[in-house]
């Protein structure tokens, strides 16, 4: 099994390739509480969704040229995003 493309399954969630399309899940996600210990700051204004955009392709090209492993947590039941995990 590839992760980079299949992701991975637990009994509460799926694990999935990260997509542009959980991108404003993230930006919603990444306020002051979520970022506190991160080495990324808190995305608390609309006016920075670009640089999470850029950030966010950045990762995609990593992950393709298998830099990095990096998925998003995905609630079987609700489909609800859980977050992002990374593997650098």
């Amino acid at each position: 099994m590839n992760i980079f493309t299949q992701g991975l399954e637990t009994e509460r969630m799926y694990l999935v390739p990260l997509h542009e399309k959980y991108t404003e899940d993230m930006f919603q996600g990444l306020d002051e509480e979520v970022t506190k210990y991160m080495t990324v700051s808190p995305y608390n204004d609309i006016s920075l969704l670009p640089e999470l955009e850029t950030r966010v392709t950045k990762t995609l090209q990593e992950i393709k040229e298998h830099k990095k492993i990096v998925l998003a947590g995905i609630h079987k039941e609700s489909s609800e995003f859980l977050g992002v995990f990374s593997i650098s």
